[in-house]
């Protein structure tokens, strides 16, 4: 019967976890209730997102043994459990109602500038400017311990960051955050957003997207709701899935559908729902939300900044790239930016008889894999990565790039949300080639303001890059007419007027 329990275990080592859970149910009586084949059914069942059954094998093994290491984790998938109950709320008893201050605006946000520079970051500054503009005073609290859960050992409790005043949640460098279950963390978080919001005397509450998309508005909800005020959510992806990274697996199991509940709880619950693309407003309303209540405000670009400029001489002797045309991409070197596709279409444009470089600019998970392709290929002398680069920096490597590629991959969080680096290559007069996916078709309006190319496929995406970079006068057209569209639909100034008409209604 042992050998069974190592079939199983190598089972579960080869991701063949159905298998693996199937094996340990015929075991006998003997070995079914040993600690082996209990660690062994929990781990198959965190796999599956079943946590409640993991919770079981946890709770099974503490009434044979004590074992503080079990007993934290019990308390953690309880915390999991908890925070996506039907109704819960974290609870806030510090606070009382009272005289909001005229248009003030209380975010709850995730993370911000300047410790965080990511698309999300970048969003939210835009959002404070755009409802600044619109009349608005719009204060910020960020998650608990952020930033020192970036690394950062020393910053103010309350912060002006572009002139809007920042609040951060900091229980002490000997609290470590993130052993904390989720429910209890939240319980911290919206007591200590308690007392700024007590403060700040807010008129409406506003949070965007947490960690876990739900996390950060059920923080929102509880302090709307004991003050009185309206709540809105801003929705800027779909995070339900992203509790495990085995994408076959990542919208079955228990996991996912708790999260996916509580994620519809939070928007049913506002008052007004925001979110960044057209995709996204089709899919809160496909779950159930009135269409009268979703409003879109997309990203938006500082179009001051982002102007057209030639390109830098001395940037390009240093990248390698004098004399070649610029295929490139700027943002986060994660698995769904598709950028093996990237590098290999590269090689077959050089090998179509295209004297061309490919610039990537960022950094992330996917940076090794992606430098040894390069290698693999032969590419290192025109695959060009240059790591993270400093924010102010940014706009002259842009100015390198001929053609800007958003190589995504076809999955749901692509196929909804809106990148930001598109729409500022686009400002800088610069075509875009994306993925065929809604949210970019959205952006691009192929052939209009851009192309695309069949998701996944480098024979494709190097068809219609070499076609582009081939043909100088469609290149000039395209960048026109999507930098004279971002000027007229994309900038805060269009933001403004959309956050002026929604936040209207309520104060």
């Amino acid at each position: 019967m042992t050998a069974t329990i190592e079939h199983a275990r190598r089972c579960f080592e080869q991701g063949d976890y159905e298998d693996s859970l199937l094996l340990l149910s015929e075991l006998g009586p003997r070995w079914a209730d040993t600690r082996a084949a209990g660690v062994l059914s929990r781990d198959v069942y965190l796999k599956l997102g079943e946590l409640s059954a993991a919770l079981g094998e946890v709770n099974r093994i503490l009434r044979h043994e004590a074992d503080q290491g079990l007993r934290r984790q019990a308390r953690f998938l309880l915390g999991r459990l908890r925070e996506t109950e039907p109704g819960w709320l974290p609870t806030v008893s510090n606070i009382d109602q009272w005289t909001p201050e005229p248009k003030t605006v209380l975010h709850i946000l995730k993370e911000s500038l300047p410790y965080v520079e990511t698309g999300f970051t970048f969003r939210s500054r835009m959002t404070l400017r755009a409802q600044a503009a619109a009349g608005y005073l719009p204060v910020v609290v960020t998650s608990l311990g952020f930033p020192r859960t970036k690394g950062v050992e020393s910053f103010p409790s309350v912060e002006d960051v572009d002139g809007v005043k920042h609040y951060r949640l900091d229980p002490g460098s000997e609290v470590n955050t993130r052993a904390i279950p989720f429910d209890l963390l939240l319980e911290d978080q919206a007591r200590m957003t308690g007392a700024v919001a007590a403060e700040a005397k807010p008129a409406l509450v506003q949070a965007g997207s947490g960690f876990r998309g739900y996390d950060t508005a059920l923080v929102g909800l509880s302090i709307a709701s004991k003050a009185g005020l309206p709540f809105i959510y801003e929705v800027r992806g779909f995070q339900e899935q992203t509790w495990t990274s085995d994408i076959p697996r990542s919208e079955k199991g228990e996991y996912y559908r708790r999260r996916r509940a509580q994620e519809l709880r939070c928007l049913e619950a506002a008052d007004a729902v925001i979110t960044i693309a057209e995709a996204m407003v089709e899919e809160i309303i496909a779950r159930g939300i009135s269409p009268e209540k979703v409003h879109l405000v997309p990203n938006a670009v500082d179009v001051d900044r982002f102007t057209p400029r030639p390109k830098s001489p001395d940037l390009l002797a240093e990248m390698g790239l004098n004399g070649r045309q610029v295929i490139g991409y700027i943002s986060n070197l994660g698995w769904r930016e598709g950028l093996t596709h990237l590098i290999k279409a590269t090689e077959l444009l050089v090998r179509g008889g295209h004297d061309v470089g490919c610039l990537i600019v960022g950094d992330g998970p996917e940076r090794s894999s992606l430098e040894r392709l390069a290698a693999d290929l032969g590419l290192q002398e025109r695959v060009i990565f240059t790591g993270h680069v400093p924010n102010q920096q940014i706009e002259e490597h842009y100015a390198l790039i001929d053609v800007f590629v958003v190589p995504r991959l076809n999955d749901r969080a692509s196929r909804m949300v809106t990148p930001l680096k598109p729409l500022e290559a686009m400002a800088m007069n610069i075509p875009v080639v994306a993925s065929d996916l809604p949210a970019l078709r959205e952006m691009v309006l192929p052939d209009e303001r851009g192309l695309t190319f069949q998701p996944g496929d480098e024979f494709d995406l190097a068809r219609v890059v070499g076609e582009l970079l081939s043909d100088e006068p469609r290149r000039v057209k395209m960048a026109k007419r999507a930098r004279e569209w971002v000027f007229a639909e994309r900038t805060e100034g269009s933001n403004s007027a959309r956050y002026g008409s929604i936040l209207g209604t309520f104060v």
